[in-house]
């Protein structure tokens, strides 16, 4: 810890992007990603399949991560989702729709690589059912020891839209919690869609980068 303060006068100072996530049930702020599809199903079966391991996944907690979202993977169709980058409509059928802030999701995924937190722009990142295979592969190839990124269909957006349930939403690696606000606290959501706007505030945190 000692030597870790002592880099921080030399330390490369970086700008961190925050975003936020709004929707007509709250708003919450993220770091990582938001997206709808395998993560979010990830995120909310992790707990008791991953840190509990309720269903017999082994080794340590990133594999039998790894191992339940290949099950996913495998396992789940794709959904059709509205979807605006920038007004641009790429409405389709998506196993998954990640808005990344950082170049790694869930347990240390590239999935998108050039991903740059401090640039303004948010990398979202689409699997149709062409790319299924490429996404499994990578989990497959990770699992037993080392693969490259997965090639992926990635695009650069400031503000994305899309049409989603609460319950299909992961924020960084949480389900969707929203900050609370007064109006909104009288009724529960629910389970019907809505619009959701995904893009990054004008304020950033400063980090440093030890050498």
């Amino acid at each position: 810890v000692s030597e870790l303060i002592a880099g921080w006068r030399r330390a490369e100072r970086r700008r961190l992007a925050v975003g936020r996530v709004t929707t007509r049930w709250g708003s919450m702020r993220f770091v990582e990603s938001v997206g709808v599809g395998v993560f979010t199903e990830l995120v909310s079966r992790g707990d008791s399949e991953v840190n509990e391991s309720t269903t017999g996944l082994t080794g340590h907690a990133i594999d039998r991560a790894l191992l339940l979202l290949q099950r996913i993977v495998e396992e789940r169709a794709p959904r059709f989702r509205r979807l605006e980058l920038d007004g641009s409509d790429l409405s389709g059928d998506y196993l998954l729709v990640e808005v990344m802030n950082m170049p790694l999701v869930g347990p240390n995924i590239p999935l998108a690589p050039g991903a740059d937190y401090g640039d303004g722009q948010l990398e979202i990142v689409t699997v149709t059912e062409r790319e299924r295979q490429a996404l499994a592969e990578y989990l497959r190839a990770r699992l037993s020891g080392g693969a490259a990124p997965p090639v992926l269909t990635t695009r650069r957006a400031a503000r994305v839209t899309m049409r989603a349930s609460p319950g299909e939403l992961h924020v960084d690696d949480e389900a969707w919690r929203p900050e609370p606000h007064a109006e909104e606290q009288a009724k529960e959501p629910g389970t019907a869609e809505g619009e959701v706007t995904i893009e990054l505030e004008d304020a950033a945190v400063e980090i440093l980068v030890g050498t």
